[in-house]
């Protein structure tokens, strides 16, 4: 999974299971000029493009709502735990005021004990 929703940088962030997966995501994001995309075996299987600044669209509120529940359920499909929204999760996880991991563009920060893993 990957998205340009990543406070405060909102730089693009991505998580997955492998490289190319992840390095697919990220690409893909960038194609879509930002969004959320969620890949399965090297193929997008659910996206959410957000083409202003990244982090808004242009589209209609039912659209962009049909298009994010997509997206979580293929996420949840795929493994993310449920009872948690995966997309807030992992914008949040670039946020580095607040405890305790955060994914930083310098590598992985221990905000509690403030140095970098």
């Amino acid at each position: 999974m990957a998205t340009s929703i990543s406070h405060d940088s909102h730089n693009i962030i991505v998580v997955g299971t492998n490289e190319s997966d992840m390095a697919a995501a990220v690409n893909r994001v960038v194609e879509l000029n930002g969004g959320i995309v969620v890949l399965d075996g090297g193929k997008s299987v659910a996206e959410v493009p957000l083409a202003i600044a990244g982090i808004m669209s242009e589209e209609p509120l039912t659209v962009v709502n049909r298009e994010l529940e997509d997206a979580k359920a293929k996420a949840y499909a795929l493994g993310v735990s449920a009872g948690i929204d995966p997309f807030m999760t992992l914008s949040f996880m670039a946020l580095p005021v607040i405890p305790s991991l955060r994914i930083t563009t310098r590598g992985v920060f221990d905000v509690n004990h403030q140095t970098y893993v």
